[in-house]
């Protein structure tokens, strides 16, 4: 099963147990996938599919730090549930292949960094 199979298949169970933070971040992603393919002009390979999500993960580890410094506990554990979504679908994808991760790659999983396939 591909990743965009996955993620489908996720939302769609998601969707089922009406588990709305879980949908929207599923939803957030795969239309994440279908802008980055229009710009690309095509289909993504796997690899760009889990740099995208890195990408997507990174971005909601600082905007956790930018609401952490403002003070808005309520936006910080909504992205930290976003980040743990978005980090768990490039993960398990990885672990199916068997790939490792190299030694200076960090995955995001809530708000702490975490060395990865080690």
């Amino acid at each position: 099963m591909s990743l965009r199979q996955q993620i489908t298949a996720d939302l769609t169970a998601a969707m089922k147990s009406r588990d709305a933070a879980r949908t929207s971040t599923l939803r957030m992603v795969k239309a994440a996938l279908q802008n980055r393919e229009i710009e690309k002009g095509g289909a993504l390979d796997e690899g760009e599919m889990i740099k995208l999500l890195r990408s997507m993960v990174k971005q909601r580890h600082d905007s956790i730090e930018q609401f952490e410094k403002g003070g808005r506990q309520d936006l910080v554990e909504k992205e930290s549930e976003e980040v743990k979504v978005s980090a768990s679908c490039g993960q398990e994808r990885r672990r199916s292949y068997g790939q490792r991760s190299s030694q200076s790659e960090v995955g995001w999983l809530g708000s702490r960094p975490v060395q990865l396939g080690h």
